[in-house]
């Protein structure tokens, strides 16, 4: 059968979606390490797929922000923090793979790490672009990030973006703690990666926000409303 008859014969849903190309983009039965193989795979395949539509709403955000239109700012930011979450979530179909299983997967896997992934990598060098178009943003109320705290429904929109915000840095911290847990259960904390630096390194960019100046006006309003805190 030619190329285009075969292509004659698919739904108008798989010339869409394609998901000849899409399902072919893992290695078959005969290719696999192990059976495990399969899922290791897809896992982290998908996490690139959902990646590449953050990028994609970050630059979406920065647009609206700059245009004011902060409500679906915040909209899209909710978005970004509900696939994060995703992405956190899946990492427990993972831990349902043996470690005996995954160290065979693990062997043929070169020098690949997760710590090379482009999309984790983007989303990391992107996200601070958020930064720059919020305080554009809030310049134009003339108010200061402290005011906004003290009284949100001074100008709810932007609170809601705030929140947005603060709820990004929150998915994706604990989507890198999924991570971080994930590693312990099936490779161990003082096993170095296959780059070369220990599994316990990833306990420290659990903390790491990409949005700081939010999260120091919490203490702030706290000791300012109870000093004996």
């Amino acid at each position: 059968m030619s190329q285009i008859e075969s292509a004659k014969t698919l739904s108008d849903y798989e010339r869409y979606i394609r998901t000849e190309e899409l399902l072919a983009l893992q290695k078959v039965p005969e290719e696999r390490s192990n059976r495990e193989e399969l899922l290791f795979q897809v896992i982290h395949q998908s996490m690139e797929l959902w990646l590449k539509v953050v990028l994609d709403e970050i630059d979406r955000v920065v647009g609206l922000l700059d245009a004011g239109d902060l409500g679906q700012a915040a909209h899209h930011l909710r978005r970004i923090t509900l696939i994060e979450r995703h992405l956190g979530n899946s990492l427990e179909i993972l831990e349902s793979m043996a470690p005996a299983d995954y160290h065979v997967i693990r062997l043929g896997l070169g020098r690949g790490s997760g710590q090379e992934s482009p999309g984790f990598n983007a989303v990391l060098r992107e996200a601070p672009r958020l930064w720059p178009a919020f305080e554009r943003a809030r310049q134009k109320t003339g108010l200061s990030l402290e005011e906004i705290f003290e009284d949100p429904r001074r100008n709810w929109d932007l609170w809601q973006v705030i929140q947005g915000l603060m709820a990004m840095d929150e998915y994706f911290q604990t989507w890198r703690f999924h991570h971080y847990e994930l590693v312990k259960r099936i490779i161990g904390l003082e096993v170095k990666s296959l780059k070369g630096v220990p599994a316990s390194q990833l306990r420290f960019g659990v903390d790491e926000a990409f949005f700081p100046a939010l999260w120091e006006q919490v203490p702030l309003l706290t000791r300012k409303t109870r000093p004996e805190y």
